[in-house]
């Protein structure tokens, strides 16, 4: 799986979050796979989730949070698909859209310029080769 569609995925996640602080309703499909997404991850990588959970109070470390969904993403095809789903949702859900295409349009630009820290490019790379 791409590192910008996990990412994407994770934006949604916390986005999703923000906005029902807030009182917005993003819409059933979108609540209830993120629900399902909390669900897997606790169960496939409980540390994984509470890094998450506890972003954006705490810095949230892209690398390593990236890298462990990967590899969970790669033993379970049902979280696979739900962050693929939470991915089009980005772009689909107007007002996801508008609160993570600016962000998501960052990552994607320090990712192909190599700028994401060195040590996840080249993790990425000795999974690939």
């Amino acid at each position: 799986m791409e590192p910008i569609t996990i990412f994407t995925a994770i934006a949604t996640v916390l986005a999703t979050k923000a906005l029902e602080k807030t009182g917005e309703n993003i819409g059933d499909a979108v609540t209830g796979r993120v629900r399902q997404f909390w669900s897997l991850l606790k169960d496939e990588s409980p540390d994984t989730a509470s890094a998450i959970e506890l972003a954006p109070e705490q810095a949230l470390n892209d690398d390593r949070v990236i890298l462990e969904l990967q590899s969970v993403s790669d033993r379970n095809d049902e979280l696979k698909q739900i962050l693929i789903e939470l991915a089009a949702a980005a772009t689909t859900n107007p007002k996801l859209a508008q609160t993570v295409q600016p962000t998501i349009q960052n990552f994607s630009k320090l990712l192909e310029k190599g700028v994401v820290n060195q040590g996840f490019i080249n993790s990425i790379n000795q999974t690939i080769i």
